[in-house]
């Protein structure tokens, strides 16, 4: 059953593109790439209004499939943690979640990654079994749209393909501090990078195979590698490969402008 959900789930939301919207500039989809961010400063960060909560799990609805995984895959983890948080324009509702609490923005983005529902959190601090059952839920739809997605792509990844990317991006992405042109935004690396991870697709490929096209990251904590780029000034993106030993779990990208 789980599996069907998951199938359903996942064509529903996968589109040649994996963007959803048609074919967008590199640009549009550097910003919107982009957008989705760290899920785990979204769902603990104490100073973020409702307003601008909602507005970034709407970018989740665009994002390419990849990052709807990561993204699904960032925020199961805390579905049973009732942690309090505050938040700016938010109060629990009737039939929605409950915002001031880590699990309910995880099912939120959950939903809107995954294209399902679960049961409404209404109130975190009285977690109920039905809920308990929704973590366990979750976690196969995610399990089986990754399964799908993955399928797809391992059908779509021949000899010929894996050359033609190495030639386009194999050390033609450079990370660390770069000179920005067009004031400092799209950024030419960015727009890169996101292309080829989009077209490469790194949910449970090797971690490896991507030092081939990245290099070797800038910083190994536990285990995510970190590669980052940065105008000098505040202004970047990094990204953050989850690893579960040399497989890549999920990614994370987060624009950072201080």
């Amino acid at each position: 059953m789980l599996l069907f959900f998951g199938i359903v789930a996942f064509c529903s939301a996968f589109t040649p593109d994996e963007g959803g919207r048609g074919n967008p500039s590199p640009e549009k989809i550097a910003i919107r790439e982009n957008a989705v961010g760290v899920v785990s400063h979204w769902i603990k960060a104490e100073a973020r209004s409702a307003a601008n909560f909602q507005k970034w799990v709407k970018e989740i609805e665009g994002a390419p499939v990849y990052q709807r995984i990561s993204a699904a895959r960032a925020a199961v983890e805390f579905l049973g943690d009732a942690t309090p948080v505050s938040f700016e324009g938010a109060a629990p509702q009737k039939g929605s979640h409950d915002l001031l609490a880590r699990s309910g923005r995880a099912a939120v983005i959950i939903e809107t990654a995954m294209g399902i529902r679960l049961n409404p959190i209404v109130d975190a601090s009285k977690m109920r079994k039905g809920e308990v059952y929704d973590s366990v839920f979750a976690k196969g739809i995610i399990a089986s749209f990754t399964a799908g997605a993955i399928a797809i792509d391992r059908e779509r990844w021949t000899p010929g393909r894996r050359m033609e990317l190495k030639e386009r991006f194999a050390g033609k992405i450079r990370f660390g501090i770069t000179e920005y042109k067009n004031g400092g935004a799209p950024f030419a690396e960015d727009i890169k990078t996101n292309t080829f991870l989009r077209e490469w697709f790194p949910i449970d490929k090797s971690f490896k195979e991507l030092e081939a096209y990245f290099g070797p990251p800038e910083m190994r904590k536990g285990n995510v590698a970190f590669y980052h780029v940065d105008n000098g000034y505040g202004m970047g993106c990094s990204y953050r490969f989850h690893l579960d030993g040399d497989r890549i779990d999920f990614v994370e990208v987060d624009t950072e402008i201080d």
